[in-house]
């Protein structure tokens, strides 16, 4: 499982592997203590990225990945009122993060690809690196977690089977239906192939706002991509056809 990462955000990316990898690619530790009130392990950023930032162990093993947003950002409820992103109803697995220049909060999304247990447990030297897939959902990951399936199978059905896309698997999506408000579309969604768990990836809607020195273009999927999600015209809302709509998706395999 997770015998390699890649992401794609509009272009492929393969995050560093080890903490050293980062260094060298100038990226920045964020953190010095394991443990913190945001997230477990040891996050690094490359300056104004926060849409890739991936999470190391105390052994400096890639161990989870984290996606973040300006509180700033605007979006559209069903009704095409603007409010703010991320919606109250996606919160969580969105979680309120650090607080940047100006008192300007960051909400992120976070994933660990093993055992949050296991992430700063100085015992856990001799753990495997990708044993499974843990959604962040509260401020103490250790104990707030949604855990993934890494068999189909085992997907509860609030999962919606949507459509197989060429290359990226069958997605899944939670609650999709017609009647879905787009303030409640949920941000992860998953693919499989062959029944097993292959990718998963983040989906909200959004605008960016002006001047933005952090680039959101990785994220952006204009309407005429809305096909390569998966979504099935069965399960896709009337709102994400809306011109006011703007989508944002990524991917990590």
């Amino acid at each position: 499982m997770w015998s390699n990462i890649t992401m794609r955000y509009g272009r492929w990316y393969t995050p560093p592997r080890t903490a050293q990898e980062a260094e060298k690619h100038q990226y920045q530790r964020k953190n010095s203590i394991c443990r913190t009130k945001y997230y477990h392990g040891f996050l690094w950023r490359r300056p104004n990225d926060l849409l890739s930032q991936p999470i190391y162990d105390n052994n400096g093993l890639i161990v989870g990945l984290q996606s973040a947003i300006k509180g700033r950002l605007e979006g559209f409820d069903s009704n095409n009122n603007t409010i703010r992103i991320p919606s109250p109803k996606t919160m969580p697995p969105f979680m309120v993060g650090e607080t940047i220049k100006k008192d300007v909060k960051l909400y992120t999304l976070t994933a660990y690809f093993k055992h949050p247990r296991l992430i700063c447990n100085p015992g856990a030297q001799d753990a495997k690196e990708y044993k499974g897939l843990y959604i962040q959902m509260g401020n103490d990951p250790e104990k707030e977690y949604m855990e993934i399936p890494l068999k189909l199978e085992n997907l509860p059905k609030k999962w919606k089977k949507a459509e197989c896309v060429a290359k990226m698997g069958t997605h899944y999506f939670m609650n999709l239906s017609k009647k879905l408000n787009c303030e409640e579309l949920y941000p992860v969604f998953l693919t499989y192939t062959d029944g097993k768990l292959g990718a998963f990836g983040w989906m909200f809607q959004g605008k960016p706002p002006k001047n933005n020195k952090y680039d959101l273009n990785w994220y952006y999927l204009p309407p005429n991509l809305y096909a390569f999600t998966g979504l099935q015209k069965d399960y896709l809302p009337a709102w994400i056809k809306k011109p006011k709509k703007v989508d944002y998706n990524s991917s990590d395999y």
